[in-house]
């Protein structure tokens, strides 16, 4: 059976024909399916319709669709099936957008951030190793000449089979450190680990990882050195601090006599320096003080944090030095609670260490 065409069925519909009308003069719903079917499927072209005949004429005739009756929900589905309601949103409430993207987020920051930012992220972001300058010699106070000379050495020891093991390349900060170390006592002249460590830019770990290493690699010529003497640095330390050239003999005598008593077993022979450097200026800035009490000090005696005896009834003497704990911990590069912790053990002992030192200077 051929299916009539969308005009033919909606001038059924409004022409009067009763085919699509059931007994009380509505419009059935198979039938209103059927003709909205057919008018989705065709569109509707402009035609005008006499109601005295069923032929179409020339003159226009406007349809208004809202005097067409309701359709049943059920022909709204085009497909046959029954269509969704939309569910209604509250006023307030507002639809959420759907998370944004790891690489959307990176292109915002890229654009919100600023050039100074931006320097300052790249510069974060670069090798660290790239960055540190290979070492800075001069802040050690050496000649030029031992600073080539660890650059031969590292030259020749990159390429020993040891060494290849331990990344040559990648710490060889360490290694020149470690060299210069070495070296710097060969030549009688001694740094302190934290000397290198700030000329360096490396740790404490590092350069004694790496100097065990050179130890091994190289001759005797570089290892034959023993310890360094206290009286290296010492003089070094007064000539920084621009003090008289005895207060740096009177306390490597200090020193020496620690060590013969054992007093200060365990310790750092650059803490147990530090320390007994500022026992001699602690002295002789209350000299006077000290020889009343015939430098006997009460074993009780308490020390503050900053390396201070808590003696109130001491007063300072004439001519003191200018000179306190923490220019000492600063020449030393020891920090404060080292330097106290060492001069609370001397302390107690100051007759002996410090009782016959002085006695030229009252």
């Amino acid at each position: 059976m051929k299916e009539p065409s969308s005009h033919q069925a909606l001038s059924s519909y409004v022409g009067g024909n009763e085919p699509g009308r059931n007994g009380s003069g509505s419009v059935g719903d198979s039938e209103m399916e059927s003709a909205t079917v057919l008018l989705v499927q065709e569109p509707l072209r402009s035609f005008s319709l006499d109601s005295n005949s069923s032929s179409m004429s020339s003159a226009p005739l406007s349809v208004k669709v809202s005097s067409l009756p309701t359709p049943p929900k059920s022909a709204m589905a085009i497909g046959g099936g029954a269509a969704k309601p939309k569910g209604r949103r509250s006023p307030g409430r507002r639809k959420a957008s759907p998370p944004a993207s790891s690489s959307d987020k990176k292109q915002t920051a890229d654009k919100e951030q600023t050039p100074a930012a931006a320097a300052k992220a790249d510069k974060e972001h670069a090798a660290p190793e790239d960055e540190r300058p290979l070492f800075d010699w001069q802040k050690l106070e050496v000649p030029e000449t031992i600073w080539i000379e660890a650059q031969e050495l590292y030259d020749r020891v990159k390429v020993m089979k040891k060494v290849q093991n331990r990344q040559p390349i990648c710490k060889r900060h360490a290694i020149h450190a470690a060299l210069m170390f070495i070296l710097c006592r060969n030549k009688g002249i001694p740094r302190t680990f934290s000397e290198i460590c700030a000329a360096g830019n490396v740790t404490k770990r590092e350069i004694g990882m790496y100097y065990n290493l050179m130890r091994q690699v190289l001759g005797k010529e570089y290892t034959a050195a023993g310890r360094a003497k206290p009286a290296e640095f010492l003089q070094r330390w007064c000539s920084v601090l621009e003090l008289p050239a005895w207060i740096a003999a009177a306390a490597t005598r200090v020193y020496d006599r620690a060590d013969e008593l054992a007093i200060v077993q365990g310790k750092c022979p650059i803490s147990i320096s530090a320390a007994s450097l500022w026992l001699v200026i602690w002295c002789y800035n209350h000299r006077h003080a000290l020889k009343a009490l015939d430098f006997a000090v009460p074993p009780d005696t308490a020390v503050s944090s900053a390396a201070l005896p808590a003696m109130a009834e001491l007063r300072a003497s004439k001519h003191a030095i200018a000179c306190d704990q923490r220019d000492v911990c600063r020449a030393a590069s020891v920090v404060i609670a080292t330097l106290t912790s060492v001069f609370r053990l001397l302390l107690p002992r100051l007759q002996t260490l410090v009782g016959d030192m002085l006695d030229v200077h009252l």
